[in-house]
């Protein structure tokens, strides 16, 4: 999604068979607590990326607004997931 101002939310799902290939493969993960069974966002340049594992499944949420908005996303998300 892009809003008016041209900030940009992208979410998406995976086989959480990639979780670890993902996170070694991030500029510095950092361990985010509270969400799924286990988080961890990651800066690319100005945007931010947040994983979480639950299950079987990675949620991928990537954005130009903050980790904030990232986490808010997630949350929302995770509540669809089995």
């Amino acid at each position: 999604w892009t809003n008016m101002s041209g900030s940009w939310l992208s979410i998406a799902v995976y086989d959480s068979d990639k979780w670890g290939l993902k996170k070694m493969s991030g500029n510095n993960p950092t361990d985010v607590s509270g969400l799924g069974e286990e988080a961890f966002s990651d800066k690319r340049g100005t945007d931010a990326e947040l994983y979480v594992r639950k299950g079987k499944l990675m949620l991928e949420v990537r954005t130009s607004s903050g980790s904030a908005a990232a986490r808010q996303a997630a949350e929302i998300a995770l509540k669809k997931l089995p």
